[in-house]
């Protein structure tokens, strides 16, 4: 999750606050409190309107986030046994 990312949640959240860090694991990060996460994510949660989520992140990010989502999916689902639970 890079700044741009964070920086798209502040009509979600107006009193986000973004930051950087290079000496971080997760160079950009935000502080909210945990009533304005949760209604962010409640509000998130009730906007999803697609049907396939690799499809709407290239419409809506573009075909490379997409992809790499996709490499991100291939490494999660590896850790799958046959019956579809995790080992």
């Amino acid at each position: 999750m890079g700044r741009a990312d964070l920086d798209a949640l502040e009509p979600l959240i107006p009193g986000i606050k973004v930051f950087e860090d290079p000496a971080a694991k997760y160079r950009c990060r935000a502080v909210v409190s945990e009533a304005d996460w949760r209604a962010a994510l409640d509000r998130m949660a009730s906007e999803i309107d697609y049907d396939n989520f690799k499809n709407a992140v290239a419409r809506e990010q573009g075909h490379e986030r997409a992809h790499l989502y996709g490499e991100v999916w291939g490494v999660l689902h590896r850790l799958q046994d046959d019956r579809g639970v995790a080992s």
